[in-house]
């Protein structure tokens, strides 16, 4: 409970008003197509992948971790003309990925590959966190083979942790696993077609001490995230390993030096627009 806590607790959600008018937001493609009237307009369903992508779609999750469960909903608050899906969880979220889907908007091109926008504090202890810009990122693709690397990107952050300057170069990378998983089960449910994704984000990093740069944190998978999708629903099951160690850097860090955790997220219930 201690671990997720400090995961969870210097994320930034954002709190969206239920909105009865949207403004125009040319970088989410335009205005949305859908507002929450009187007359319950829903928009254009876009249900035909492993993602439904449809105004007032909503997933309930159970978030497990160190034995302790609890409860993260999901819902889309709008749909723009390009398709594009704006996310929002309306408590603090807890699970991993609804935190990532949270901060961001989701789009399925052509091909039905799933891509992502946002930007994202992937939490390391409560005081340092990875800030990361993830601009047109492929979380799946089922037109790609096994193990195929549909994504990545390298980023360099650098922050400022009681006083003491620490730079993290990461490496996000997402891979195509499984396109043909059949009758799954999750959360007391069976989905006839599931295919499986991954996220790893690789860090190494060093901190400043006395104006001298000293390695803290030796090339290492910090976040393995593994995602599974059914067919017209969305995401099912998540599965994340958070972890890592620490160099002795000769002074006192205001966080832990080594963290292994693993954090499940199961669909509960979800309520989609029909295929």
């Amino acid at each position: 409970m201690k671990t997720l806590r400090l995961i969870i607790a210097a994320a930034l959600v954002l709190n969206l008003a239920a909105c009865n008018v949207v403004e125009l937001d040319d970088s989410q493609g335009g205005p949305p197509i859908n507002n929450d009237d009187d007359n319950g307009g829903s928009g254009e369903d876009d249900n035909t992948g492993f993602f439904s992508l449809s105004f007032q779609d909503t997933w309930t999750y159970d978030v497990t971790q160190d034995e302790d469960t609890q409860e993260d909903t999901l819902n889309i608050i709008q749909v723009f003309l390009d398709g594009t899906a704006d996310l929002q969880s309306p408590d603090p979220a807890v699970g991993i990925m609804t935190l990532v889907f949270d901060r961001g908007t989701l789009q399925e091109d052509d091909n039905d590959a799933l891509i992502y926008n946002g930007v994202v504090d992937f939490q390391l202890t409560e005081d340092a966190s990875l800030t990361l810009d993830l601009s047109n990122a492929t979380v799946y693709d089922p037109t790609q083979a096994l193990d195929t690397v549909i994504y990545t990107d390298t980023q360099t952050v650098t922050q400022e942790i009681e006083g003491l300057p620490i730079t993290f170069d990461v490496t996000i990378t997402s891979t195509q696993l499984e396109n043909d998983l059949a009758n799954l089960e999750a959360g007391g449910m069976v989905f006839e077609e599931v295919i499986r994704s991954n996220l790893t984000i690789e860090a190494s990093g060093s901190i400043t001490v006395a104006g001298v740069a000293i390695e803290l944190l030796q090339p290492q998978v910090i976040y393995d995230i593994t995602n599974e999708y059914a067919m017209n629903v969305g995401l099912v099951n998540s599965v994340t390993n958070f972890q890592y160690t620490l160099e002795d850097v000769g002074v006192e860090l205001p966080f832990p030096s080594e963290v292994s955790s693993v954090i499940t997220q199961v669909i509960s219930n979800f309520d989609v627009a029909e295929d």
